[in-house]
């Protein structure tokens, strides 16, 4: 017996001894999660309690910070998650894709057109491969339908450097592509006054930044860095501030409002009772229950919907307060987290 035991511990000793490090090195400086999921009442929940929520709702929202890879994994592992419990009632949509660019989805699931041929002619982000390829690659290998959500950015565009009023000018097939106008803008809403703040020049980094600083006295960090951090928060609210002129988008609020608005039509138009509908948008989208949630609910407030936002922080040991109302759940990540290129 002695012998036997002697000689698996022989053959295995490499991984033992591997085991082994990984322990002590555990030991002496502790677990580093990648990130943490909190509900909106600050408490620590595992994926597998955001997995059973969602399966009851009828839309479920995914905030994603665009260049997080933690946020990536999680959406396709909460996508073949409620596929095994929806199978082909569960509907998939993104921002990520432009409504004029459906026909490509189509065609392609439908074997019309090649792989090569479709990422050739769709407009996709930097990080499609990486990071948006593979929801839209199980979408197609279960045969579920995807929907491109977004505005034509043209559009988005056009409504950021001159308004709405641009839309006036726009006819025929073009009107198909965007949300139904004229339509309501709330600017009381939370997502939207943020915005408003930024284009304004109220920089959205300065409050990063004394969050950090926050954390920093926390954790007991040297604090003469503060200094040299305010300037340039400083130096880069300006540079956002002069960016914002030079291209004109002073309208920023109403560019917003009608991609929001421009996605829950589609999410709508291609959802009937008893489907369940996934979507992937940036956490500005839908935060607070508002944005594309927002435009949903004037028309079905009967509709059950939960939000998923994700947030990055010094640490992920806790929710901070504001946080909170972010979503129904809460993906939070370190801030020094390595991003995706977008």
């Amino acid at each position: 017996m002695s012998n036997r035991f002697f000689n698996v511990f022989k053959k295995n000793r490499i991984k033992y001894l591997f085991i082994s490090i990984v322990s002590v090195g555990l030991f002496i400086y502790g677990y580093m999660p990648a990130y943490q999921i909190y509900n909106s009442q600050g408490e620590q929940v595992d994926f597998e309690t955001l997995v059973n929520s969602a399966k009851k709702a009828d839309i479920v929202f995914f905030g994603e910070q665009h260049n997080n890879p933690i946020d990536h994994w999680l959406e396709l592992r909460l996508l073949k998650a409620l596929y095994e419990n929806s199978k082909d009632k569960l509907v998939v949509g993104a921002e990520m894709f432009e409504s004029d660019g459906q026909l490509l989805i189509d065609e392609y699931f439908s074997e019309h057109i090649s792989q090569k041929s479709f990422e050739k002619e769709e407009r996709l982000w930097g990080n499609y491969k990486t990071d948006y390829k593979p929801l839209l690659e199980f979408a197609k290998k279960k045969k579920l339908r995807f929907i491109a959500t977004d505005i034509p950015r043209r559009y988005a565009a056009s409504v950021a450097k001159k308004g709405l009023a641009i839309l006036d000018s726009l006819q025929g097939s073009s009107l198909k592509y965007i949300a139904d106008i004229p339509f309501k803008i709330d600017s009381t809403l939370k997502v939207y006054k943020e915005l408003a703040e930024m284009s304004s020049g109220m920089s959205v980094t300065k409050d990063k930044n004394k969050k950090e600083m926050h954390g920093a006295a926390k954790k007991d960090i040297n604090a003469k860095t503060d200094t040299t951090k305010l300037k340039e928060q400083k130096e880069e609210a300006a540079q956002m501030k002069e960016m914002m002129k030079k291209h004109g988008v002073g309208h920023i609020v109403e560019a917003q409002a009608i991609k929001d608005a421009t996605m829950a039509k589609f999410i709508l138009k291609n959802f009937k009772d008893g489907d369940q509908f996934l979507h992937f948008d940036g956490s500005k989208h839908s935060d607070y229950h508002e944005g594309i949630v927002w435009y949903i609910k004037q028309a079905r407030p009967d509709l059950k919907i939960l939000v998923i936002s994700s947030v990055d922080q010094y640490s992920v040991d806790s929710l901070e307060n504001e946080n909170k109302t972010l979503g129904d759940f809460i993906v939070v990540t370190p801030e020094d987290l390595t991003n995706t290129n977008r």
